[in-house]
């Protein structure tokens, strides 16, 4: 298997082919994952190891170009020694698809089939995918009266850029950084939690823009487009009318669903990918989520005794309080997820840091992720005042 640094994995077969799929899945994004494409069409994919491009993150990958990029992928993949069956790409990241089957294509023969799904590439959709991601995010982070002024500062910045995005990109980040602080501070955000959620929202960016270096119209020639009706609407009801694909096949569905439509899954299974196992395989591990865990946010020798945690109703009146103070709500139901609740990537930093105060330990992002609810933290904190327990004796 390649290294975790540049793929997660959604399934591991340990043995035959394998599926490549690219996607930026931030955490609590409300577009399906090529993990819920994975999840549908189950069995049938058994005998494929299917991964996914890590996203990037740190500033080494920040002013990494596109073909850094490639290299870094296939390189990988090559030194697996695994035969590479297809590489999916979903919205902008199914720009790269055809640079890597093509580098695929170098040393394996036939090279591994393209399957793009809603693409997204030149510079005009690009720019309004950052002002989209730029207004998502500071919608979750502003005070409603102060989101209106900030979507339109946002939009003068992209009218005004010189179709760089590179530089955009500089320029969104920059604005985000100074209209985010009040809100940073509201949280009692820490200086090392503030960097991290500045650099999640600039991995993203930087990562849109690195598609620019790619022209994927010759290999998409030979591919196939799986549309959502929704992406066939906004592009004027013919999408083939500024890109070639080797055949098209609309889903009624929209561009958030189409990963996770059971159209989709049937079409790729039976027309694109057929398997041959019969046995039922839950993917082992899930590619969603996006989070780095955030390292010394807080200084551990400050951190609170947990021992204050010890009674279960005291363990979820914390747990709820910092829901209320993340989300800036008066109240939160106790099973509800925190991405229903309006929780998104960048405020599960908050979350993080504030959780980890609480219990005396440094949670991992992950394990706070995998416990959705304000129930299944506070057993979490249980879990770690336990283990905290153990520790001393």
């Amino acid at each position: 298997m390649p290294e975790a640094s540049s793929w997660d994995v959604i399934s591991d077969s340990g043995n035959g082919e394998v599926i490549l799929a690219v996607d930026f899945p931030a955490a609590g994004r409300v577009e399906a994952t090529f993990a819920d494409l994975a999840d549908s069409i189950g069995a049938r994919w058994s005998h494929y190891d299917i991964l996914q491009t890590a996203p990037p993150t740190g500033p080494g990958d920040r002013n990494a170009s596109g073909q850094e990029y490639i290299e870094r992928w296939t390189r990988e993949i090559r030194a697996a020694g695994r035969p590479v069956a297809a590489v999916l790409g979903y919205c902008a990241g199914a720009v790269y698809t055809a640079a890597i089957a093509d580098e695929i294509g170098r040393w394996q023969q036939p090279a591994p089939q393209v399957i793009v799904f809603d693409p997204q590439v030149g510079d005009g959709p690009l720019s309004e995918e950052m002002y989209r991601e730029m207004y998502r995010v500071l919608g979750s982070l502003l005070p409603a009266g102060k989101v209106e002024d900030a979507k339109q500062k946002a939009a003068d910045l992209v009218v005004a850029g010189d179709g760089d995005l590179f530089d955009l990109a500089d320029a969104l980040t920059g604005f985000f950084r100074e209209t985010a602080t009040p809100a940073f501070d509201r949280l009692s955000l820490s200086e090392a939690g503030r960097t991290h959620v500045v650099g999640l929202f600039q991995d993203y960016l930087s990562w849109l823009s690195a598609t620019t270096y790619f022209d994927p119209s010759r290999t998409w020639k030979s591919a196939w487009a799986i549309l959502s009706t929704e992406h066939v609407a906004n592009a004027g009801g013919n999408p083939a009318t500024t890109t070639e694909f080797g055949r098209i096949i609309t889903i009624d569905t929209t561009h958030a669903g189409v990963l996770r439509s059971e159209s989709t899954a049937q079409k790729v299974f039976e027309q694109i990918i057929p398997g041959s196992s019969t046995e039922e395989r839950v993917p082992e591990s899930s590619a969603t989520i996006a989070l780095n865990d955030p390292a010394a946010l807080n200084d551990p020798a400050a951190l609170k005794d947990p021992a204050a945690l010890n009674d279960p109703a005291a363990r979820l009146e914390t747990v709820r309080s910092i829901w209320c103070d993340v989300l800036d709500v008066n109240d939160v139901e106790d099973d509800v997820a925190f991405f229903d609740a309006g929780g998104n990537s960048m405020l599960v930093v908050a979350l993080v840091e504030k959780l980890s105060d609480a219990s005396g330990r440094m949670l991992k992002t992950r394990d706070v992720l995998r416990a959705p609810s304000i129930k299944a933290q506070a057993e979490l904190l249980a879990q770690q005042a336990s283990g905290s327990a153990q520790n001393a004796q």
